[in-house]
């Protein structure tokens, strides 16, 4: 024992630095198995997860967006149908006053008749306490200048905007029995932008934001109404009339 301190205190006079040094090793070595990521290398990480995420992020947001937009864009396309569809049959049954019918321009060519420029009332099918839109009367029905926003999610916040006009093919069509009829339908957020909206229709594509959707329509549907879309007309092409008593035809089907 006296000899490990007798060699230990001449190591301390003759080596002064022994001990620190072996000191400053013992307090800086870790275990294998404690050991850590270095500043360096947690900083190499964080830059690649950085790079990666800025190159995958855009794509995936871009597609996302552009996956809403396509489908507004065949809800829109689905009003336009079922606008038609309506005034259609109003034409065929012959239950519809002319007075409720979409509203005639000016324009023959449908294409040259302005966008809307304000809403007027809306819709909500079935019918709630936020409808404001009566088919039946004809105050309701939307001027050229006007479009009717339509609720398509039930929260009485209007989703999209149609409006709908016709140019008669006769001269005198007070019967309204052979028009043009065209229907575009908008973004409900285009009516932010009432006097700047565009007439032509908005294209599909990859897009990061709304696009030119917020001022252009979604759909532009454009049909012909006709006489020959009534019930009498479509017998007659298919050779379905009744005759009356005289052997003459009579309109009626069999």
């Amino acid at each position: 024992m006296k000899l490990l301190l007798l060699n230990t205190a001449l190591t301390c006079l003759l080596q002064p630095g022994y001990y620190r040094r072996q000191l400053r090793q013992q307090t800086h070595r870790t275990p294998a198995e404690d050991a850590g990521l270095t500043l360096l290398e947690c900083v190499v990480a964080i830059a690649v997860i950085a790079l990666t995420g800025a190159m995958i992020g855009p794509p995936l947001v871009m597609a996302a967006a552009t996956r809403v937009q396509t489908r507004r864009a065949e809800q829109a396309l689905q009003l336009a149908q079922g606008e038609v569809d309506r005034v259609r049959a109003m034409v065929v049954r012959g239950e519809g006053d002319i007075d409720l019918l979409p509203k005639i321009s000016s324009q023959a060519n449908l294409e040259g008749q302005g966008a809307p420029t304000s809403k007027s009332g809306q819709l909500r099918s079935p019918a709630t306490t936020c409808n404001t839109y009566d088919a039946t009367e004809t105050s309701h029905v939307p001027s050229l200048a006007q479009a009717l926003a339509v609720d398509i999610e039930g929260d009485c916040e209007a989703d999209f905007m149609i409006q709908a006009f016709r140019f008669p093919l006769e001269i005198e069509d007070t019967n309204a029995r052979d028009f043009q009829m065209m229907v575009r339908v908008y973004s409900a957020r285009a009516s932010n932008h009432f006097g700047s909206l565009e007439v032509e229709e908005a294209s599909l594509g990859f897009t990061s934001a709304e696009g030119d959707y917020w001022k252009k329509p979604l759909a532009v549907l454009t049909t012909r109404v006709n006489q020959s879309d009534t019930d009498a007309a479509l017998c007659g092409y298919h050779g379905l009339n009744s005759a009356n008593d005289q052997g003459q035809d009579d309109g009626d089907c069999r």
